[in-house]
């Protein structure tokens, strides 16, 4: 049951939003969804801000869309409050004054910039003209601009870009919650992809195992037992073996060693078969 002041407010909100003024259908800007929306505690936090104290920073529109706060437009429509707008001052670059906006805000994993650099790097390019970009933004800056202005290496955003280009929607989930690393997932993503699902929950199940195994180990020695740790299998669990063959194979071709190539081609071929997977044809060799 809802106590009498939790009624009010429900009131109260439902008062607000049918009298609310502003326009209620912005959408966001491309520049602005390259970044992972809030979600749980963040989310609900927010909310709580905003309910308690009202907007602060008012929600930043450029082009007629939401260029910069719409976590916070979101939020202010649950909680039946009037957000407030701005437009996006002339002579300023709208990507990186969303980078500014969000580096000082959020704290976010290497894994989540890199996969933010390559969406920029792409929209940089000028991949999204028919969607009426200006092609000032467009091409103002390289690869390289994004990365420094992220804090992050060129090859990770370009092995992010592999994993956009190429992952499932599994795989590209678990590189933005940071599940799997850049380099994981990019070694993942270059599976067919009709593999790459089973290979994800496979990580996960070696992943889950290992915790298990150092949880029981710990258990015992808490108990008193004299127990040794187990000495690793020769077959080494998905999340550390399949990039550590890809980096191997690389170096291998790098040098043109085609005898060490071969052999470990030979070798995750059988893994690949033991575990029920059809081996990958081509790509380096």
């Amino acid at each position: 049951m809802y106590s009498k002041l939790e009624k009010r407010r429900q009131r109260k909100q439902k008062h607000k939003q049918k009298h609310m003024t502003q326009p209620t259908s912005y959408v966001p800007h491309k520049i602005a969804s390259v970044y992972p929306p809030l979600k749980g505690s963040e989310y609900t936090a927010l909310r709580v801000s905003i309910r308690t104290h009202g907007l602060f920073n008012p929600v930043t529109l450029y082009e007629g869309k939401i260029l910069d706060g719409t976590n916070r437009y979101r939020a202010c429509l649950d909680e039946g409050i009037a957000p407030t707008f701005r437009d996006l001052p002339e002579g300023v670059d709208p990507v990186d004054f969303v980078i500014s906006q969000n580096d000082t805000r959020r704290h976010l994993t290497r894994e989540q910039l890199v996969l933010i650099g390559a969406r920029l790097a792409t929209l940089r390019r000028g991949g999204d003209r028919k969607d009426g970009y200006k092609a000032s933004t467009e091409s103002e800056k390289s690869t390289d601009a994004v990365a420094a202005k992220l804090k992050v290496s060129k090859s990770g955003i370009k092995r992010a870009q592999k994993v956009i280009a190429k992952g499932t929607p599994k795989v590209q989930e678990a590189l933005e919650s940071s599940e799997l690393k850049v380099h994981q997932a990019e070694v993942i993503s270059r599976l067919p992809k009709g593999q790459q699902d089973a290979v994800l929950d496979a990580v996960r199940s070696d992943r889950k195992n290992r915790k298990a195994g150092r949880e029981a180990l710990k258990a015992a020695k808490k108990g008193g037992l004299k127990v040794e740790a187990p000495k690793p299998d020769l077959e080494v669990t998905w999340g550390v073996f399949l990039p550590r063959f890809v980096e191997l194979l690389d170096g291998f071709k790098a040098f043109k060693v085609a005898s060490e190539r071969s052999e470990i081609r030979h070798r995750i071929t059988e893994c690949l078969t033991f575990r029920g997977f059809v081996p990958v044809t081509g790509g380096a060799n």
